[in-house]
C-alpha cells in the first residue's frame, strides 16, 4: 500500500531514479561521503590558512614596532605585508573552500586572496593587538 502510494507520488522519473539509487546505494553514498569529508578538509584548510597569516602579520607588526599601520583605512598603505605565498606553500592540503561552497578551489596566492580578504585580515590583526578605535 505504502509503495503503490510512492510510487504514484514519485512519478515515471522519480521511480526510476529511486531504482538507480536502490540499485547502486553503496556507490551513491560513498560519493557523497567523501566529497563531504572533502568539503571538511578543504574548509578547515582555509581557517588554518587564514590563522597562519594573522600570526605572521602579527610577528611582522611586532617587529615592525609600527602596529598603529595597521588601522589605516587602505590596507595597502600598511607597512604590515600580507604573506600570501608564504603561507599558500606551507599548507599541505591542497584545497580551500568556503563553509558554503559547493566545490573547492586549489590553494594558491590568488585563491587566499580572493577568499580571505585584506581588510578582514588587518581587522582580526587589530582586534588581537587591541588597537580597535
Amino acid at each position: 500500500m505504502m509503495g503503490l502510494l510512492i510510487a504514484s507520488m514519485l512519478g515515471r522519473w522519480g521511480l526510476e531514479v529511486l531504482r538507480l539509487y536502490e540499485a547502486n546505494a553503496l556507490l551513491v553514498n560513498g560519493t557523497v561521503l567523501v566529497y563531504g569529508i572533502l568539503m571538511v578538509l578543504s574548509w578547515d584548510n582555509l581557517m588554518k590558512s587564514r590563522e597562519q597569516l594573522v600570526a605572521c602579520m602579527l610577528e611582522d607588526a611586532e617587529s615592525l614596532h609600527t602596529a598603529r599601520s595597521l588601522i589605516a583605512d587602505d590596507p595597502a598603505s600598511s607597512a604590515v605585508t600580507i604573506p600570501w605565498a608564504k603561507v599558500a606553500a606551507a599548507r599541505s592540503f591542497p584545497l580551500i573552500a568556503k563553509r558554503l561552497a559547493l566545490w573547492p578551489n586549489r590553494i594558491s596566492p590568488a585563491s587566499l586572496q580572493r577568499l580571505l580578504p585584506a581588510k578582514e585580515l588587518f581587522a582580526e590583526v587589530a582586534k588581537r593587538l587591541d588597537l580597535t578605535r
